[in-house]
């Protein structure tokens, strides 16, 4: 089995103590800890590709699944969960490697590498126009989701996440 998790020995025993716990407050932290050793362990490597939704937490998958339906829109999901490692190849493109830049997270510092992020396109028009990336954005919005069609700096219309009351702050320190 071919870990698409850069995890180490230490890495895997947080993850298997946060799947464990008792604490009340770490309830959505096992979920999504069960959530990641699922896709680690239990998912065949033909499916363990970033754009396979089945990668997303089933909360979001719920979701999304729904968006899908109510938009009225042919969607293309294009990243799903991320390694750690493809973020971090990511947030150095246009800063130390070629391209442009295209994110302002690091690993850990991303939803996609916990399953609670995507980034999708209109599968008729890869650059449509602004009002139908909105459309989307704010029908994710209205489920409580987060659009990047809203960030400040790097503007971001075909990316969504859920935080499930979570920082990208308090996942890292979870699972890392």
């Amino acid at each position: 089995l071919t870990c698409i998790l850069p995890l180490s020995l230490s890495h895997s025993i947080i993850l298997f103590n946060a799947l464990f716990m008792e604490s009340k407050e770490l309830t959505y932290s096992r979920e999504i800890a069960k959530h990641l050793a699922t896709i680690l362990l239990a998912m065949p490597q033909d499916r363990l590709t970033e754009g396979n939704i089945y990668n997303l937490h089933p909360q979001v998958l719920s979701l999304v699944k729904r968006l899908i339906l109510e938009c009225g829109e042919s969607l293309t999901i294009v990243s799903t969960l991320r390694t750690f490692k493809e973020q971090e190849r990511l947030y150095a493109q246009g800063r130390t490697a070629t391209g442009a830049i295209i994110t302002n997270a690091r690993a850990g510092e991303s939803y996609h590498c916990y399953g609670l992020a995507l980034d999708f396109r209109f599968t008729d028009d890869p650059n449509a126009p602004y009002w139908r990336w909105k459309k989307v954005g704010e029908l994710w919005e209205s489920y409580g989701g987060i659009w990047g069609g809203r960030f400040d700096g790097l503007n971001d219309l075909g990316h969504l996440e859920w935080h499930l009351d979570f920082s990208w702050e308090d996942l890292k320190s979870h699972f890392i």
